[in-house]
């Protein structure tokens, strides 16, 4: 008696979402990695350059330069201001993949706990008819040696 789980198909319905909730949320997490990355750099730009700045403020600049490196810093400012914007929606974006993937794996481990729960009563039904068909063996089996 081959065993038959009657959910099979919805199983591997289930069991391709999930797989592609992976590969989904994988993607929004390498995003954010290269996202935040961009964004590290940029900060640590911004820093050198405010270094930079502070230390010609001590040294004989021009205001040409000084106001040149206080432009650039605007600039950099801004650039990490849309950065940190990107990066607060690139981990948005991958944390809904991952509440997403979640999902999707409890459900495909409902659809296999219920199946392993109906391939135990299927066997454990297939062992009581086993065990009738032996009871009913034996006893025929009994009854001919008796009536001999």
């Amino acid at each position: 008696m081959s065993f038959q789980f009657s959910l099979q198909k919805a199983m591997d319905i289930c069991k391709q979402n999930k797989d592609e909730a992976r590969r989904q949320y994988e993607v929004a997490e390498e995003e954010f990695k290269m996202v935040a990355t961009t964004l590290y750099y940029l900060l640590k730009e911004k820093e050198q350059v405010e270094q930079q700045f502070e230390f010609a403020q001590d040294e004989k600049q021009t205001i040409a330069q000084l106001i040149s490196t206080k432009v650039y810093l605007q600039g950099l400012g801004k650039q990490v201001a849309n950065q940190q914007q990107q990066t607060n929606e690139s981990r948005e974006n991958m944390e809904q993949k991952k509440r997403k993937l979640h999902e999707c794996v409890r459900s495909y481990k409902q659809y296999e706990r219920l199946k392993e729960k109906q391939l135990r009563n299927a066997q454990e039904e297939e062992r009581r008819t086993e065990q009738k068909l032996m009871d009913e063996l034996s006893t025929t089996h009994y009854m001919r040696l008796r009536v001999k």
